[in-house]
C-alpha cells in the first residue's frame, strides 16, 4: 500500500510465459518526454559508475519490453 502521495511503479516479469511479453500494454505515450525523465532519475547514494550503470540496465530492460532497440537517453 501506498501512503505517500509519490507515484510508484511496479514491473512483472513472467519467467515462462506463453505469449511473449511485449507491448502487451497501451503503447500510446511510449515517446513521452516523462518516459526518459524516469528512466534517467539517479538517486543520491548512486555513485557516479554505479549511477551510470543502473541506467544502463533501465535502458537495456525498456529496450527488450518496447522492442526498440535503438531507444537511448543522451549517451
Amino acid at each position: 500500500m501506498n501512503r505517500t502521495t509519490e507515484k510508484r511503479y511496479m514491473f512483472q516479469t513472467r519467467l515462462d510465459p506463453a505469449v511473449r511479453q511485449f507491448r502487451l500494454w497501451d503503447t500510446s505515450d511510449l515517446m513521452h518526454p516523462d518516459v526518459t525523465a524516469e528512466l534517467s532519475q539517479k538517486f543520491p547514494w548512486y555513485e557516479y559508475a554505479d549511477g551510470r550503470f543502473e541506467i544502463i540496465n533501465r535502458v537495456k530492460l525498456w529496450r527488450t519490453l518496447t522492442g526498440d532497440n535503438a531507444y537511448d537517453i543522451d549517451f
